[in-house]
């Protein structure tokens, strides 16, 4: 895992991961379920390679809803699963492969940037300002 600290939220059970695999019907990558069972919904307050415009606020708590957008309109079933939010609301999302992109709503049209091939490697590449 990455050298950079978090701030620990609500660790994820074996059982929440499992109800939210059925929810999205979709297995979710290994390493970010072994990441989610100690850090839960980290807070980061961070950016991406320290990229300004490629920012992680915090990742997504089990009773958050992982199918919903900023606007809080849902999303469709072939939509990647949202993990992580920067302060705006854009999304951090795995897609079938388990590699991250960004998405960002505020773009016209919206755009999602790949980031990274695994959870892992996202995790890498997380800087935060005075580590």
């Amino acid at each position: 895992m990455s050298q950079v600290s978090f701030e620990k939220g609500l660790p994820f059970s074996d059982d929440e991961l499992e109800r939210l695999e059925g929810l999205v019907d979709w297995t979710l990558p290994p390493d970010y379920r072994s990441f989610a069972k100690v850090y839960g919904g980290a807070f980061v307050g961070g950016e991406v390679d320290g990229n300004s415009s490629l920012p992680v606020l915090s990742f997504g708590t089990f009773d958050q809803a992982w199918r919903t957008s900023a606007d809080g309109s849902v999303l469709p079933d072939n939509f990647p699963i949202s993990f992580a939010r920067c302060e705006l609301g854009n999304l951090w999302v795995f897609d079938r492969s388990g590699a991250v992109h960004y998405i960002n709503f505020y773009s016209r049209p919206a755009v999602a940037v790949f980031v990274a091939t695994n959870f892992s490697e996202f995790l890498g590449r997380i800087l935060i300002s005075g580590e």
